[in-house]
Order: C-alpha cells, then sequence, then structure tokens
C-alpha cells in the first residue's frame, strides 16, 4: 500500500525542470525577436515597466543590449511554437541598436 497525500504518492522522488528565463521578451509573446527591439524603441525615455528591463527606472540602450544578447531565443515552457520575427518594415535588429551607441 503507498500512501497519499494530495492526490500524489507520498516518499517517491519527484523531479521538476525549471527553464532559465532570459531577459527581453517585452511584448511577451515567448519569443525575443526584432518586434522586441521595436517595442522598446517606442518606448524610449520613459518609464514604461514592460520595457524597462533591467529596473533602472528609465528605457534606454541597455534595454536593447538585453534583446540583441538573447536574440532569437524561445520559451521552453510556451505552448505555441511561434518562430521569431527577424525583420520589421526592411529593418533588422541593428538598424535598431546602432543609432543608440
Amino acid at each position: 500500500m503507498v500512501d497519499a497525500y494530495d492526490g500524489m504518492d507520498v516518499g517517491k522522488l519527484k523531479y521538476f525542470y525549471y527553464a532559465t528565463m532570459r531577459a527581453g521578451d517585452v511584448n511577451n509573446d515567448n519569443v525575443i525577436d526584432i518586434l522586441d527591439a521595436v517595442y522598446i524603441t517606442e518606448k524610449l525615455n520613459t518609464n514604461d515597466r514592460n520595457a524597462d528591463i533591467n529596473f533602472d527606472g528609465i528605457v534606454d540602450s541597455k534595454e536593447l543590449q538585453y534583446v540583441k544578447q538573447n536574440y532569437l531565443l524561445k520559451n521552453p515552457d510556451a505552448s505555441a511554437n511561434k518562430p521569431p520575427v527577424t525583420r520589421y518594415k526592411g529593418k533588422v535588429l541593428e538598424d535598431y541598436i546602432k543609432p543608440l551607441g
């Protein structure tokens, strides 16, 4: 007889996998792509909480560095497998980052 608590066997070893979260998905579509860079550049010099990745109170070029560092990563726990967008209105990621230094 196996003891149970709240529907789970007691005394059995259970493993859980926790995915490492990466900064940069500011539009919450489970992928870090050009659309995140577009969102950040639209919110530059504001205190928009969604775009302020590093919590310093201002959206600036530092936020775009997170997007660049984690570019094209997908959330492994997301149910939808959305492909990352690499071009937006004819521009690529560097077109958004380069003018800001």
